[in-house]
């Protein structure tokens, strides 16, 4: 396992752009925090998306996961740098 240390100013756009950067690297994500990323390396082709669902309400918070999960997409949780 690897740790990356890393802070966004834009806490979207900046850390998809890092993990998508670090996936052609060859590494896979394993947890994500304000400052400290950890991954793995592997061999498998990812990529990340990174999205800001803050605004939706619990419902539509576990709908959205929902969704996502029956898409085959794992859902990882970071807190934004604020």
């Amino acid at each position: 396992m690897r740790t990356f240390l890393k802070f966004f100013f834009n806490p979207i756009e900046d850390r998809e752009r890092f993990l998508n950067q670090k996936a052609e690297e060859g590494y896979e994500l394993v947890s994500s925090g304000s400052i400290f990323h950890k991954f793995n390396k592997t061999d498998k082709n990812k990529k990340y998306m990174v999205q800001y669902i803050g605004y939706m309400n619990n419902k539509e918070r576990m709908e959205y996961e929902d969704f996502i999960k029956n898409m085959n997409m794992r859902i990882l949780y970071s807190p934004l740098n604020l």
